[in-house]
């Protein structure tokens, strides 16, 4: 029965968390309570507040997945959903920051897919060869939530990866 109960509880512990932010507003399963980062910048739009949140799943073997969730409150007066063009170059900017920022750094993938109802844009990067960054970038309002799992190219199939970007959902209940 010690042993049952061993086995019981320490499987329960591998599992993903479900973690509800309430400064951002939405929630997902990660693999562990996220590390929280926040940040406040005076822009010549306004003051953007930037929250960051990781998690890193250590039960591969081999190598770690960071998953990282990114929540950017534009000022209320600039409304991300509706402008297209505005999205459009956001996401083409992030797009091409990443790319620069990276050694060796390749597009593999960017398309349009709806997240949480939500027209999203989805691009993956692979980088030193084996490397890859999936991002989501989903704009609501005068919200934009960036969705990231860094893994390597192999590691970027895997099931967790899946759970986390199609756990996520904004939740401005508690607003």
């Amino acid at each position: 029965m010690k042993s049952f109960l061993y086995l019981f509880l320490v499987f329960f512990a591998l599992e993903w968390q479900y973690y509800e932010s309430d400064q951002g507003y939405f929630k997902v399963y990660l693999p562990e309570s996220p590390t929280k980062n926040d940040q406040e910048l005076d822009t010549d739009i306004g003051n953007i507040k930037i929250y960051s949140y990781s998690a890193v799943d250590k039960k591969k073997e081999k190598d770690e997945d960071i998953y990282v969730v990114t929540h950017t409150i534009y000022p209320e007066d600039f409304i991300l959903t509706g402008a297209d063009s505005t999205v459009e170059y956001m996401c083409q900017t992030i797009k091409e920051g990443l790319l620069n920022q990276l050694q060796d750094s390749e597009l593999i993938y960017s398309g349009k897919e709806k997240i949480n109802g939500i027209e999203s844009q989805i691009f993956l990067v692979k980088y030193e060869s084996t490397n890859s960054i999936k991002t989501a970038l989903i704009p609501f309002e005068n919200h934009l939530y960036s969705l990231q799992q860094i893994s390597t190219m192999e590691g970027r199939l895997n099931s967790n990866a899946d759970k986390f970007f199609n756990s996520f959902k904004i939740d401005f209940s508690k607003k």
